[in-house]
């Protein structure tokens, strides 16, 4: 999900938590031929959505991190076990579980913020996204920063 489809949605969320995952990201999460994609719970408080064949990549990059660390039966518990094969219906929503729900702090919410990411979608909570946000502004915008001061060094040269 590269170029002019990484962008931050706000969307509904219905009473049977499905969300709505906006077109341009719907369509780079799923081939053409096949509607399914894995739901995951993507980090602390927040819900990861890959295809299915990206999932399989990831998975396998946190087990081997995992039983480096010999933390596998956290990270089956926490993660692994959250992970379930589903598809979008004919509104373009996806069903989310209850427990992804409760953990993304989503439970008796109606709306929900979607970000395309460069492989994925996150749907999360917008006041804790919001918060998170302004936790991690000063070394974000200072990596901008430093990143946007050496191109245009480069450019003078």
């Amino acid at each position: 999900m590269t170029g002019g489809n990484s962008k931050q949605q706000i969307v509904s969320i219905d009473a049977k938590w499905r969300v709505l995952i906006p077109v341009h990201m719907r369509h780079a999460l799923m081939d053409k031929s096949d509607k399914k994609v894995i739901v995951v719970q993507g980090g602390k408080e927040f819900i990861s959505i890959y295809k299915p064949e990206r999932w399989n990549e990831v998975e396998k990059s946190l087990v081997k991190a995992a039983e480096d660390s010999n933390n596998m039966e956290w990270l089956e518990r926490v993660v692994l076990s959250t992970a379930a094969e589903k598809s979008f219906d004919q509104q373009g929503r996806v069903k989310l579980d209850g427990i992804l729900v409760r953990r993304a702090k989503l439970k008796g919410k109606t709306e929900a913020l979607v970000i395309g990411l460069k492989d994925h979608v996150e749907i999360w909570d917008y006041e804790n996204f919001e918060s998170q946000r302004e936790a991690e502004a000063p070394y974000v915008f200072n990596v901008v920063k430093n990143n946007s001061n050496n191109v245009r060094e480069e450019t003078n040269d």
